[in-house]
């Protein structure tokens, strides 16, 4: 563990659900040691249990705090304010995005700046109580209440996209001062075994067509259109096969697990289950296939572009902000999943006849746009300018 800490270090607390193996917490991760040698030491405040990323949060020197998860912003400010009295921090982040209204608060009777970023567009949760319109309108006023404290306290707005500021503040490009673009920050994959290796250790015999899906099983990442498209792709290359790399929550993943059953899809879906790392599955794919309906940022589409792992994903606004303008011919429209299947089929017969320099451009487009050196730069930058 690193705990040489420095004196003068500017000191943040991050308020987030926990640690999970997801964008927002991988991407925070990757930025703990760029902050480090900014001047920034980052504790984290989690309102869930230990999950997979604490040990390595620890290593980075990080200090973790747990208080229990509420509904109601007020407790919550109460059991975050004591935390923030007891420690000597100069900032709060809350990642807790439209749900940071206890966060912002317990900052501001505390005397501490806040910022808040928001990951997502419009709130994530609300499509599924489309069909309780009672209990979507409790909702609605419960979100209604943490924005006007996230309106009244936050000293500034963090979008990891355009795209989540749009949504999140129609109006904020007329108010810079307060409201400003981050977005994630990706590694190109490390040294190690090379393409033909990768497939020979994922078990993939040589030609068989491998589409890969990154994600967890949120109805956001749309696992039915995902299958829906692969079926149609099956229909030209029959021996295809689909990765899946993700993890919860499980109600998604069994429903998902039904579906392919449903299909007649069995032997050609693989649940790879959660990974440490993706290295192996980008290099071995052919095509990565992301049709997901919502998204903060497309995190796995910039992974894959540094990877030189073609991509066919939905057309939404993240992912054009995510796919480098060479590439975003293969975005679709939803719910077109027959475009989708002709994209990855056209994506693969380019890779194999060696015409896909699009690719290449992509890969240049990450490590000029999305490096994580630039994001723990920019956040680094917005901390000093929020903390005086």
């Amino acid at each position: 563990m690193v705990t040489d800490r420095q004196p003068s270090a500017m000191r943040v607390l991050t308020f987030i659900n926990w640690l999970g193996r997801g964008g927002v917490e991988t991407a925070l991760l990757r930025c703990l040691p760029h902050l480090r040698a900014r001047g920034v030491e980052v504790d984290v405040c989690c309102q869930g249990a230990r999950r997979e990323l604490d040990a390595d949060f620890e290593r980075c020197g990080c200090r973790i705090l747990r208080i229990r998860k509420c509904a109601v912003p007020l407790e919550t400010a109460w059991r975050l304010g004591r935390e923030l009295r007891a420690g000597r921090w100069d900032l709060l982040h809350s990642r807790m995005g439209a749900t940071s209204g206890g966060a912002v608060l317990a900052a501001a009777r505390c005397g501490l700046p806040a910022v808040v970023s928001v990951h997502n567009g419009p709130a994530a949760t609300l499509p599924a109580w489309a069909a309780r319109p009672g209990l979507a309108a409790v909702r609605r006023a419960w979100l209604g209440w943490h924005r006007r404290l996230i309106d009244r306290h936050a000293r500034m707005i963090v979008g990891h996209s355009a795209a989540n500021l749009d949504a999140f503040a129609p109006g904020w490009r007329s108010d810079p001062a307060r409201h400003r673009v981050v977005v994630n920050g990706v590694e190109p994959p490390g040294p190690g075994p090379d393409r033909e290796e990768c497939r020979r250790l994922l078990g993939l015999e040589p030609g068989r067509l491998a589409v890969l899906h990154v994600g967890s099983f949120k109805p956001q990442k749309n696992h039915a259109g995902l299958l829906a498209a692969f079926a149609r792709v099956r229909e030209s290359e029959p021996g295809a096969l689909l990765l899946l790399a993700g993890a919860g929550p499980e109600r998604g993943e069994r429903y998902a697990r039904r579906a392919v059953r449903a299909m007649g899809l069995d032997g050609a879906v693989r649940f790879e289950g959660p990974l440490a790392g993706l290295r192996a599955h980008y290099l071995a794919a052919d095509v990565l296939l992301a049709p997901s309906t919502l998204e903060g940022f497309g995190n796995a589409l910039a992974e894959a572009q540094a990877a030189g792992l073609p991509a066919v994903a939905s057309d939404i606004p993240a992912h054009r902000e995510s796919v480098a303008p060479g590439a975003q011919r293969f975005l679709f429209p939803l719910p077109d999943y027959a475009r989708a299947a002709e994209l990855v089929l056209e994506q693969a017969r380019a890779a194999r006849a060696g015409r896909n320099p699009w690719v290449a451009e992509a890969g240049e487009h990450v490590r000029a746009h999305f490096t994580v050196e630039r994001m723990a730069g920019e956040l680094a930058d917005i901390y000093g300018e929020v903390a005086g």
